[in-house]
């Protein structure tokens, strides 16, 4: 949003923190107080690290000086600037967490699976967690208030919502907040709306989006409709400083493979499957990390589904309400495939590099036999099509997706391509 200022005869065009702070140095010049109309509330513009930092870095000033300068510095920042490879050096900070070692405080993610696989249910388990400020399975967590944007209302999650409380309460605080309806987070006008209701609760670190297809008005196999879609999931993340989550499908032919554009997992810093199966009667998922992009890759994790009596709802017969829960279990060999890091990812690069133009079934076919000899245990077909899809998706990527309608390949990129494998080399 920019804001028109009239200034001696000439129109300037300045951003909103340009606006903000040529209002104030005028009110202040005037000896006028500042104006509660046009003044973002601090803990809209900078978070508390910032302000503490900016103290420290003045001796010890006023948090008011602080602010004051943190808003000049941020009305005079070009959007483009560069930084001295020693000072990014120099600056040590580790990776910062919202759950430690599987979603990143700040950026994009993604949670997907088939319809019906339980992916809501892993992404609403992980979100109470945050909101409670408890350990999710074992992993550290940074207490935040969440906001879900509920693609189709918040009847169905409110009963997947109060069996977490009530299986893993009391709570004393639990900041999770869940829209009434849905909407189109990809135009002008929709994240406009998305933006104003959010401004309306406590500021998110977490923003849920669930589902993709249900937030998004353009073709989300299209590359440019995709672009505008990740660009606006930014403009959030960037506004609030916090961590975007998208909950997503699956293609109906092929369960390991988020659907739409490839642009999709390469925007993303973090990537999930979700993949259901049953053992013995009991429903579980396992959640597999596809793609961590500031970190290593964390093991894959499961649950068991529970299901709970929720304490005081009936229906209008009068009969018990009853909803699920995730039960953390141990991961069981069984399951659907296994983590794909298993294969050598310099097999699936030979397999691409021997079968140039063979679609993506052909190769995970290629790629799964010959996987298997080399491990001397059966890899499963969708194994290996998860290894093709991260080798395209991970930094430096391996191989190149190309999606052409329906028809998915494959090919080396440059410096693969460059590249031949040694005598004896794996293959």
């Amino acid at each position: 949003m920019t804001e028109a200022v009239q200034l001696t005869g000439a129109q300037v065009i300045l951003n909103d923190a340009e606006a903000r702070y040529a209002v104030r140095a005028a009110r202040k010049s005037h000896g006028l107080p500042p104006d509660p109309s046009t003044v973002e509330s601090v803990k809209d513009e900078f978070t508390e690290d910032e302000i503490r930092k900016m103290q420290h870095a003045m001796d010890g000033c006023t948090r008011e000086n602080a602010i004051e300068r943190l808003r000049e510095k941020q009305a005079k920042k070009p959007k483009l600037h560069f930084c001295h490879a020693l000072d990014l050096i120099a600056d040590r900070t580790p990776v910062d967490w919202l759950v430690k070692n599987y979603l990143p405080r700040r950026g994009l993610a993604y949670i997907y699976g088939p319809s019906g696989g339980g992916k809501t249910f892993a992404a609403v388990d992980m979100s109470a967690a945050i909101a409670k400020g408890c350990n999710w399975r074992d992993c550290r967590v940074k207490q935040s208030p969440v906001a879900i944007l509920a693609g189709e209302g918040n009847a169905g999650l409110k009963q997947r919502l109060a069996a977490w409380v009530q299986t893993f309460g009391p709570v004393e605080q639990f900041p999770i907040f869940v829209s009434n309806t849905g909407g189109m987070i990809d135009t002008f006008e929709g994240l406009g709306e998305v933006e104003a209701a959010l401004d309306q609760i406590t500021r998110p670190g977490l923003v849920i989006v669930d589902t993709q297809s249900r937030w998004q008005s353009g073709d989300e196999s299209s590359t440019r409709d995709a672009a505008a879609f990740v660009r606006n999931l930014d403009a959030i993340r960037d506004k609030y400083n916090c961590l975007v989550v998208v909950v997503h499908h699956t293609t109906k032919a092929d369960f390991s493979t988020l659907r739409g554009s490839g642009a999709y997992l390469g925007a993303a810093d973090a990537v999930f499957l979700a993949t259901p199966s049953e053992i013995g009667g009991v429903k579980r998922i396992t959640l597999s990390c596809q793609k961590m992009k500031e970190a290593v890759e964390p093991p894959p994790l499961q649950w068991e589904f529970d299901s709970v009596i929720l304490e005081g709802w009936q229906t209008e017969d009068g009969e018990e309400v009853t909803s699920a829960i995730l039960r953390p279990c141990d991961l069981t060999k069984d399951t659907q495939g296994r983590p794909a890091k298993d294969i050598p990812p310099e097999i699936a690069v030979e397999v691409v590099r021997e079968y140039p133009g063979a679609s993506q079934n052909e190769l995970a076919d290629l790629l799964a036999e010959r996987a298997t000899d080399f491990l001397k245990r059966k890899v499963g077909k969708d194994t290996a099509r998860r290894l093709l899809v991260k080798l395209a998706t991970i930094e430096p990527a391996r191989l190149i997706r190309i999606e052409d309608g329906k028809r998915i390949t494959y090919r080396l990129t440059a410096l693969e391509a460059s590249q031949k494998a040694k005598p004896g080399e794996l293959i």
